[in-house]
């Protein structure tokens, strides 16, 4: 049985979280139209107000390209650019 994509990245994305703090949410998407396949990934910035508060600001997602790709190289795909961006 073929495991959905969607549902690897929905199990991926409690991960990705903990590891970066500025995700908010992953969500797998696909244009029937095209068969083009994307992760939709939503991200902030963190910062200290000036009472010492952890605030969040700047809400903003940037997308992943995935087509044609199996579960195993999505989440490849997908941590590689996580790593790029964040570390």
């Amino acid at each position: 049985m073929a495991i959905s994509k969607a549902w690897v990245i929905v199990k991926f994305k409690e991960t990705a979280m903990l590891i970066f703090r500025e995700i908010q949410g992953m969500h797998y998407w696909i244009d029937k139209d095209t068969s083009e396949e994307w992760v939709q990934v939503d991200i902030c910035e963190y910062y200290r107000d000036d009472y010492g508060k952890e605030c969040k600001r700047n809400f903003e997602s940037f997308n992943i390209n995935v087509n044609l790709d199996s579960p195993a190289a999505m989440i490849d795909d997908v941590w590689k650019e996580l790593k790029r961006r964040f570390c």
